[in-house]
C-alpha cells in the first residue's frame, strides 16, 4: 500500500532494507493525510487482532467477530 501510494517512507524503508517503528508511525500519518482517520481505525483493528489475538491468545471468537461489525 505504501508503495502504491508513493510514500517517501516506503522509499526510505527500501533503501534501508527494512521498516522500523518510527518510520511506520510516519507512514501511518501520511496515510491519514491521504485517506482520512478511517485508516487509523483499520490499523488499530489489525494491531489488536495481531497482538492480542495471535501473540497473546487473549481474544475469543466473539471478540474477533466484534472487531468486524
Amino acid at each position: 500500500m505504501a508503495r502504491v501510494a508513493g510514500l517517501e517512507e516506503y522509499r526510505k524503508a527500501q533503501a534501508e532494507g527494512s521498516w522500523w517503528a518510527k518510520l511506520l508511525d510516519r507512514a501511518e500519518r501520511s496515510f491519514r493525510d491521504i485517506y482520512g482517520d478511517e485508516i487509523l481505525d483499520a490499523r488499530d483493528s489489525a494491531y489488536k487482532l495481531h497482538q492480542k489475538g495471535f501473540h497473546e491468545e487473549m481474544l475469543s471468537v466473539d471478540d474477533v467477530i466484534g472487531v468486524f461489525p
